[in-house]
């Protein structure tokens, strides 16, 4: 467990990744359990996110990434923690000089 002080709030996250690739590809995938509470005696918050990415080389120092990303908040959001569940699809480039 990681706690992370996040102004007044204490944060426990878990994190397990799993990876495997090839010669010019290679893929991840990632879950994630955070749990916290903003006040003392408040009850904890849970959240979990869950990812999955890849990336193909298409020249010896180039490579096209992408992946999503889904992240399940059941709490309700409010201005100050925006609590919330999203989605996220990310597509990226990689290059090395």
């Amino acid at each position: 467990l990681l706690p992370l002080a996040l102004g007044n709030r204490l944060t426990d996250a878990v994190n397990v990744g799993l990876s495997y690739g090839g010669r010019s590809w290679r893929t991840k995938l990632q879950g994630t359990a955070e749990q916290g509470n903003t006040l003392m005696f408040a009850p904890l918050e849970r959240r979990y996110s869950l990812e999955l990415g890849g990336a193909y080389l298409v020249a010896p120092r180039l490579s096209v990434t992408g992946g999503v990303r889904y992240r399940l908040a059941p709490e309700t959001a409010t201005l100050l923690d925006p609590n919330r569940d999203d989605q996220a699809v990310f597509l990226g480039t990689n290059l090395a000089f």
